[in-house]
């Protein structure tokens, strides 16, 4: 299953789930998981929801009333995101880096060490085929060099 895909499945239901958790006064699930939408949502480009999964995680550790309001705006967008063509482009986008036998700059390796850092959160097997992708695109440019 491609990232987008993942991050479907991963997170289609993670307003309920953060809900649940402030129903079950685990606040720290709760930070956790809008944490986890913002990270992976920044590195798919989903900047709205990026932006609501922060403020949602900043009114999580603050206390704020608003905290339902931000929910529903997560779920709104979401489900925009989920429906969206854009998303699917933007899987192309990061598949594509991997096929390039171009040098990472810091940027991608951040973006890239972010997502496997969800996954291993996860306890997602693809993370191991992300870090072998990158260590095999590594070695060709290594190659490449000489």
């Amino acid at each position: 299953m491609n990232y987008s895909g993942r991050f479907k499945n991963n997170y289609e239901n993670v307003v309920d789930e953060i809900d649940q958790a402030l129903s079950q006064n685990d606040k720290e699930l709760a930070i956790r998981l809008a944490h986890t939408v913002k990270g992976v949502s920044g590195e798919l480009s989903a900047n709205k929801i990026y932006s609501v999964a922060d403020e949602l995680e900043k009114a999580l550790i603050k206390g704020s009333v608003n905290v339902n309001a931000l929910l529903e705006e997560l779920d709104k967008e979401l489900i925009k995101i989920f429906k969206s063509e854009v998303f699917l482009e933007e899987e192309v986008k990061i598949e594509t880096k991997f096929r390039e036998n171009k040098e990472l700059d810091i940027d991608q390796i951040t973006s890239l060490l972010e997502i496997i850092g969800v996954l291993l959160l996860e306890g997602n097997p693809d993370s191991i085929d992300y870090i072998k992708r990158i260590e095999k695109r590594q070695k060709i440019l290594f190659f490449l060099r000489k």
